[in-house]
């Protein structure tokens, strides 16, 4: 299959030993594990806001919720990053076997968070009451930081599938007029008319390839770059994905995606695999676990606790990351409870 292979040509061979959204590569890149564990507690903070743990001070909640944004993205480019070739060559058998792994994992955190939101036993009802609405697969429902699974399922398979059918030429075009069509119509649709909700537009389909695709190119042209060139491709990629917040944005919530996401994206991660000397001590193997754990941690929290502002959600944030890392950690101890939080 020779889009696969034409890739492949050269990659260094430390990247043999991989899998989607795992963490098996801590010795060759350990920056990309530091980036994993950064990452976790960026998306506590966008949570916090969305929870509004910030209270009165919307506009610092509103920077900080665009500044972490890049997270998710980035572990989109890291699964990316570190895709197996043979998946390429033989998509559906590797599709199947990422499906067998990912989608119980979503089931079973879509009817945790159902449970804990619809008894309110830990916190009252955030979410709509409209079941029709609530059961979309693609949002996650109550738990809506969730959307990320089914988007990396649906990414990954059109992109492995469009490698091999179609060729890499195509391939990127795809990605990049599916990204274009997602943020011109999604994240700029109310500024031309065009209201979608998050969902028709947050699912896998416009943003995930783009992402992942980044990735997957990023490992094979990783040295032709400097990195100040990431330094500087990260930082003005945050610059404009804020600018872009602010011009978009109708609430005090931050964007998923715009013109300079996928560049902070890019930045960033391929800046995390030049920092060969970080130490995460083992945390990014936790960090799957941690996210699917957080949400319900945090509504908890802010359901009981009776204060908010900056400090105090900063604080909540980074507390909430950590006991998320150790219960993700806890729950590997076991093989059944493994199941609930890692892939492997």
């Amino acid at each position: 299959m020779p889009v696969a292979h034409t890739f492949d040509k050269g990659m260094d061979t430390r990247l043999a030993g991989i899998e989607v959204a795992g963490s098996t590569c801590a010795m060759a890149f350990p920056g990309i594990e530091l980036l994993r564990v950064i990452g976790i507690f960026a998306v506590v903070i966008i949570h916090a806001n969305a929870v509004g743990l910030f209270g009165e001070w919307k506009t610092t909640g509103f920077v900080l919720d665009e500044l972490c944004r890049f997270a998710v993205p980035c572990f989109f480019v890291v699964s990316g990053f570190f895709w197996k070739t043979e998946a390429i060559e033989r998509p559906w058998r590797a599709i199947g076997a990422l499906a067998a792994k990912l989608l119980p994992l979503y089931a079973f955190w879509l009817l945790f968070y159902f449970a804990a939101e619809f008894s309110e036993l830990f916190y009252p009802r955030l979410y709509g009451r409209d079941f029709i609405v609530a059961l979309v697969p693609f949002s996650g429902g109550p738990g809506f930081h969730l959307w990320f699974l089914p988007a990396l399922f649906i990414g990954v398979s059109l992109c492995w599938l469009s490698l091999r059918y179609v060729g890499a030429g195509l391939t990127v075009a795809a990605c990049v007029l599916l990204y274009l069509a997602g943020v011109i119509f999604g994240t700029y649709g109310d500024l031309i008319g065009i209201h979608l909700p998050l969902v028709a537009y947050r699912n896998g389909i416009f943003e995930a390839p783009l992402f992942l695709l980044s990735g997957f190119m990023l490992r094979r042209y990783l040295p032709r770059f400097t990195t100040a060139q990431f330094a500087l491709l990260g930082l003005a990629g945050l610059a404009l994905h804020l600018a872009e917040g602010f011009a978009v944005s109708t609430s005090s919530l931050g964007h998923d995606y715009s013109f300079g996401t996928i560049a902070a994206a890019i930045g960033i991660t391929g800046l995390a695999t030049r920092l060969s000397h970080a130490r995460d001590y083992g945390w990014g193997r936790d960090v799957l676990g941690a996210y699917l754990i957080h949400l319900f941690i945090l509504k908890t929290v802010a359901a009981h606790l009776p204060v908010s502002g900056p400090l105090w959600a900063l604080s909540i944030a980074a507390i909430v990351a950590a006991v998320s890392l150790g219960l993700s950690r806890l729950f590997k101890q076991t093989p059944v409870s493994r199941r609930l939080v890692a892939l492997s």
